[in-house]
């Protein structure tokens, strides 16, 4: 689902769909496991669209390889707990 589609739905359903991305990403080392289960929690404490919409371009960016290298963001999920 393209993030435009995702800015018309509910926050709740926004937040599922979030979810199913971070379900689709690699989980094969400690630290892949330890990153998405950061960002699952976060995105289940967001309390608006905004985070969710800005946590979905920044997973697509990354995907992309289009992430900006060293920005807080990146080295919040790099360690992978709080």
């Amino acid at each position: 689902m393209d993030i435009k589609e995702v800015e018309k739905l509910s926050l709740d359903e926004a937040k599922k769909v979030a979810l199913e991305k971070i379900d689709s990403l690699p989980n094969r080392t400690i630290n892949q496991k330890l990153r998405n289960n950061r960002l699952r929690e976060d995105i289940n404490s967001y309390t608006s669209m905004t985070q969710v919409i800005g946590t979905l371009y920044r997973l697509q960016l990354a995907n992309e390889g289009m992430h900006v290298t060293g920005s807080k963001w990146q080295e919040k999920y790099k360690k992978g707990v709080h």
